[in-house]
């Protein structure tokens, strides 16, 4: 499956795209909303991975393009910036599932698993 993995830690977003090449995945990597709404409309994936808090946006912005562009594609958000209510609000917002950093990989695995 094409994924799109949208962090503005570089080297966090590829270490992610390494593990998930590994299953077979096809994984393209963006580093900030406009990057990732590049991605998105070129590649169509079948799933993207994104950060909430980017350098140009956050991934609320992510989920709204995906849900109007390809809204069969399930948005996972990831992030280490929680604050009381985000989880219920980027569900609402149309995110499949929410993983709070830090994550263990089998973590990514089982939300990946869960919402393809």
């Amino acid at each position: 499956m094409r994924m799109i993995i949208v962090d503005d830690e570089w080297e966090l977003a590829e270490v992610l795209a390494r593990f998930l090449r590994r299953s077979g995945h096809d994984c393209l990597t963006a580093l900030d909303v406009q990057g990732a709404i590049d991605a998105i409309t070129q590649h169509r994936p079948g799933l993207v991975l994104t950060d909430f808090r980017l350098p140009d946006g956050d991934g609320l912005q992510i989920i709204n393009h995906v849900r109007q562009t390809l809204p069969q594609t399930p948005v996972i958000v990831m992030t280490g910036y929680h604050i009381p209510g985000m989880e219920e609000m980027v569900r609402r917002a149309g995110a499949a599932d929410y993983l709070r950093k830090p994550f263990a990989l089998r973590d990514l695995t089982k939300a990946i698993d869960g919402v393809v």
